[in-house]
């Protein structure tokens, strides 16, 4: 009988509900350009346009008062300015455009349209500074900033939670994270969106589809 105390006490302890995890929430992929033809045949357009470098076509598909930045300086010139599309073949406007504009969007209740879906579908709950979403299926979350480290996990779609870093990112671009379940390891930047990383917003104006900004930040 001196041993029932401790009995109790594991059957006790077996009785009570396990910590639950924090739940995993996903963003999903979406584009809803294909509901309005007359975007989705300009956005076909202006993807057209990007894959060629083609400046005189998004010069004339950009707002006279595009916004380029949070810094003051917006309009058509500082566009041009900025993306240095005196010398297009040399600018860094296609790769950001391109990226963009592949990742789907969702049109807002006036109609315009935000690219890509990372920001358009973002939970307005998750503060954009401290959260991070998984782009794609399959992703591998591992130990150390190294393509040859562990595995921690393979996720698709997940919204991550960004953990601040002091130089332990290695030589290449990655990113720490930390799942739901409380493990933390790194995944290649290339396979992670921003919410405020770069964003185009597009509005019909005058009967023509316009980009009315390209913005990165907040």
């Amino acid at each position: 009988m001196k041993f029932l105390p401790h009995l109790l006490l594991t059957l006790l302890a077996c009785a009570l509900p396990a910590q639950a995890a924090e739940p995993s929430r996903k963003l999903l992929p979406v584009d809803e350009a294909a509901k309005n033809p007359s975007f989705f045949l300009f956005r076909a357009k202006l993807q057209e346009a990007v894959a060629k470098k083609d400046a005189a076509f998004v010069l004339s598909i950009i707002a006279p008062d595009i916004q380029t930045g949070f810094d003051g300086e917006n309009g058509s010139a500082a566009f041009k300015k900025k993306w240095d599309l005196a010398k297009p073949e040399d600018s860094g406007l296609w790769h950001v455009l391109a990226g963009v504009l592949a990742l789907g969007g969702k049109f807002n209740e006036d109609g315009s349209f935000l690219a890509p879906y990372t920001s358009a579908a973002w939970p307005e709950d998750l503060d954009p500074f401290e959260y991070v979403a998984i782009m794609g299926e399959n992703v591998r979350v591992r130990e150390k900033p190294d393509a040859g480290s562990a595995i921690v996990a393979t996720l698709s779609y997940e919204i991550l939670t960004l953990v601040p870093t002091d130089g332990e990112n290695g030589k290449e671009a990655w990113m720490k994270v930390k799942l739901a379940n409380g493990r933390e390891g790194f995944v290649r930047e290339e396979f992670l969106s921003l919410v405020i990383g770069f964003r185009a917003y597009f509005e019909k104006k005058n009967g023509a589809w316009v980009m009315t900004a390209l913005v990165a930040g907040d």
